[in-house]
């Protein structure tokens, strides 16, 4: 250990000499051999004792009492001024003694025992940690000069600091610690005040600068230095190592306080922050990691570790959460969830652990939920993406891609206009899948390219398959000629059946009548909330599943995700803001600025009231289920026409609330 403090005064030699006692232990901090007179005092309370009895308020203590206590801070160089902070021999608690007088160290020097004596001293507590010292202005304040000496008598006691250090990492830090003398190992300062000083004018709080140093994991705790330190303009210190200091506090803050330079000791190699080291196991493949899972929560057993690149974080332009990224190696890909914000970025490549790790599923998802600092180790940045795989729509709708970075060629967003916000299909003309881009990414709101071309992205779930762009970049292919969907036959495509039940039973039907299968992806049920903004045009666009199909003679149910088990056993899709029977539904093919109605289940043009009547009855759209004739073969784009004036002219028949006989059949 580096010697902290060097005093410099002149001794009379022979006064040395005629000295009968002598401090042993003080040559331990380079302090002269000199007379010292040890006082002998009896000890009566303990610290905590003072500390539990004191209380935010300052009081008077009135009893003959003393306490002892071993120094932690020195004003040698000038770090502190006119305070001395003291803790326990083995470091359990510590209080703060203010003192209007310089030069303490040369008296009470790190290690030194010293007796306090505290009747008709001032004590309180300050920022969580207890303090004592004389009343100023109603609160604690610096012991006089003329009486320091009588309150605080130093003993001939002085251990090596090594004894009395407390060896914690930053994420340990609490009250207790406050004044005590405590090291940190493995930490450094952040990236902000490299190739700056250690005080800094440009920020300066309160006559000093703070710095945050921190550790692998992300902890972090703020270094002060005043602008009176002697080290106050050495350059803040790059690598990484230990730091000593005294523990103190302002308001919720804690800081540490170093006494010279020589506690700061950072000669090893900078560290990654946030990110495990040195990790082990048994090598494997991601793919040999998903095969593990279980189809339920599946914890690893076995100490594994795969390694792979970062094709897609969170943190790059928000396109989902900051604590998920996906990873690849060659076998194939994994979705990484974890426990807090993540600093991984796209181009990394990293080393994981999954010894313990948990393998879930998250609305059809596969992802390995794990803590950066205890599974992942940073092994290279700026590595270039893995080759996507070069697929088809049809291809990525199989789900065998899931995670994977893709390629798909000839591809166009079905709106030829719009932004990248939200959920846009992509289409080949053939079978179609959604982009889906979060309304916080950094590009939600840029105009994606209207050409048709090529796209590359991330194939990921949400309950069904969809794309994740990681930047603009990845359609900048797309600036072809565009292609055109095939004609469909879309005179036997119609709503079946609708039910508005009780609490979230809701459900509607659509009917296949025709010889071919539909492809639902050029079809949409957008919708109006009871009174439209705008009579007459919808308020609410509406797509289905991308992929979505239907078999000649067979039925697409749409039902609430809360609707009762026995019709979500029979859904084919879940959409939450289904009708209250006030709001109106079309079935219509086409694009957002560009299509044609098929079939009605109410209407745009006003509000209804509590609801549409329908084959003479009331509010026939709420609390009943609808049922299409079998005499009705095709859609109507009359809503009036079809829910008629009575049971013969109407093409619905109207059952009882939460009636679901028919769910299904046609």
């Amino acid at each position: 250990m580096k010697t902290m403090f060097k005093i410099k005064y002149l001794i009379i030699a022979f006064l040395a000499l005629s000295v009968l006692n002598s401090c042993v232990q003080d040559d331990d901090f380079e302090i002269p051999n000199v007379v010292c007179n040890d006082p002998s005092l009896a000890v009566t309370k303990t610290i905590q004792e003072i500390f539990d009895a004191s209380t935010e308020t300052a009081t008077q203590y009135t009893f003959p009492d003393v306490i002892e206590g071993y120094v932690t801070s020195s004003d040698q160089g000038g770090n502190f001024f006119k305070t001395i902070s003291f803790q326990t021999l083995d470091g359990s608690l510590g209080f703060s003694v203010p003192v209007d007088e310089v030069d303490l160290y040369t008296f009470y020097n790190p290690g030194r025992k010293v007796f306090i004596n505290l009747q008709d001293t001032y004590t309180h507590i300050e920022f969580d940690g207890l303090e004592i010292g004389a009343l100023f202005e109603g609160s604690v304040g610096r012991i006089s000069s003329s009486n320091y000496q009588n309150v605080l008598i130093k003993s001939c006691d002085v251990v090596n600091e090594d004894q009395m250090v407390n060896s914690i990492s930053l994420s340990d830090i609490n009250d207790t610690h406050l004044n005590t003398l405590v090291e940190f190992t493995g930490v450094q300062f952040n990236e902000a005040a490299l190739g700056k000083t250690l005080y800094d004018s440009n920020n300066d709080l309160g006559g000093a600068t703070n710095w945050d140093i921190q550790d692998a994991s992300g902890a972090s705790l703020i270094f002060r230095t005043s602008s009176f330190a002697d080290f106050a303009g050495l350059n803040v210190p790059n690598g990484n190592g230990t730091i000593r200091g005294v523990l103190t506090k302002f308001r919720n803050d804690y800081q540490l306080i170093a006494r010279t330079f020589d506690d700061v000791t950072l000669d090893e190699e900078r560290k990654r922050i946030g990110f495990a080291e040195n990790l082990t196991g048994t090598k494997v493949s991601i793919a040999d990691v998903r095969a593990l899972y279980t189809g339920s929560d599946t914890t690893v057993l076995d100490d594994l570790y795969f390694e792979g690149v970062i094709t897609m974080s969170g943190i790059d332009n928000d396109n989902m959460s900051n604590r998920n990224a996906y990873i690849q190696d060659e076998s194939g890909a994994i979705a990484l969830r974890f426990s807090s914000s993540t600093s991984v970025l796209r181009g990394y490549q990293v080393k994981v652990n999954v010894k313990d790790v948990l393998l879930s599923e998250f609305n059809g998802l596969l992802q390995a939920n794990i803590t950066q600092n205890i599974n992942v180790e940073f092994v290279n940045e700026n590595v270039a993406d893995p080759a996507p795989a070069m697929i088809t729509v049809a291809d990525v709708l199989t789900g065998d891609y899931e995670s994977q970075l893709v390629q798909i060629d000839a591809v166009q967003f079905s709106n030829d206009v719009g932004t990248f916000s939200g959920g846009q299909n992509v289409t080949d003309c053939a079978n179609s899948v959604s982009v889906y881009t979060t309304t916080y990414a950094t590009f939600a709101d840029e105009t994606y390219p209207s050409g048709n071309g090529t796209l590359i992205g991330i194939a990921s779930v949400f309950n069904s398959t969809q794309i994740l762009l990681r930047d603009p970049e990845d359609v900048v292919g797309m600036t072809g000629e565009r292609c055109d969907p095939p004609t469909v036959n879309t005179t036997g495509i119609y709503f079946s059946e609708y039910a508005e039940g009780s609490s979230n039973n809701k459900y509607f039907e659509i009917y296949n009548g025709t010889a071919e299968i539909i492809n639902l992806d050029g079809f949409a049920f957008p919708n109006v909330s009871n009174d439209p903004t705008v009579p007459g045009e919808y308020e609410f666009w509406n797509t289905f599943a991308p992929g979505a199909t239907i078999a000649p003679g067979g039925i697409y149910i749409v039902a609430h995700p809360s609707a009762d088990a026995s019709i979500l056993a029979e859904a084919d899709e879940t959409f939450t803001f289904l009708s209250n029977g006030d709001d109106g539904f079309a079935l219509v093919q086409g694009t957002e600025a560009n299509y044609s109605v098929i079939d009605w289940l109410g209407d745009w043009n006003g509000d209804p009231g509590s609801g549409w009547e329908v084959a003479g009855i009331a509010n026939g759209t709420q609390n009943h289920t609808l049922v299409r004739k079998a005499s009705v073969t095709q859609g109507n784009t009359s809503w009036d026409a079809s829910r008629g004036t009575n049971t013969d002219d109407s093409e619905w028949i109207v059952l009882d609330i939460d009636d679901w006989t028919n769910l299904g059949v046609r």
